[in-house]
């Protein structure tokens, strides 16, 4: 299946694009774009798509996806709980040049396949 480009609302002005997402289920289709992501899983369960990475997910999983990383969640059960999550979406471009973030650059490197914390 080929991953689908999802334009992210960042640009002149607003750097970061931040919500929560509350719907009766996860129906986002596998994608990707140029931006980080941080994804809080408040409420769900199902299926957790990440690169060539398939793991079920929980309430309480954060997971740190790196530029054009494709990647979906999926329910498995759609009739328990609402799909509910907080994401931010940011250009890597926002971190450069700032030396007291040098260790949150390092992170952001190793989140090319996906950070599950």
């Amino acid at each position: 299946m080929k991953a689908v480009l999802e334009k992210v609302k960042v640009g002149d002005e607003s750097s970061v694009h931040a919500f929560f997402y509350d719907r009766p289920e996860f129906d986002a289709p596998w994608h990707f774009h140029p931006e980080y992501e941080l994804t809080y899983i408040q409420q769900s369960q199902g299926m957790r798509y990440v690169g060539n990475h398939v793991a079920t997910f929980e309430p309480g999983e954060l997971v740190l996806l790196g530029p054009n990383l494709p990647h979906c969640w999926k329910n498995t059960d759609v009739n328990k709980a609402a799909a509910q999550s907080y994401v931010i979406q940011w250009e890597g471009a926002i971190l450069a040049d700032v030396p007291e973030l040098e260790a949150i650059r390092t992170l952001l490197t190793e989140s090319g396949q996906g950070l599950l914390f």
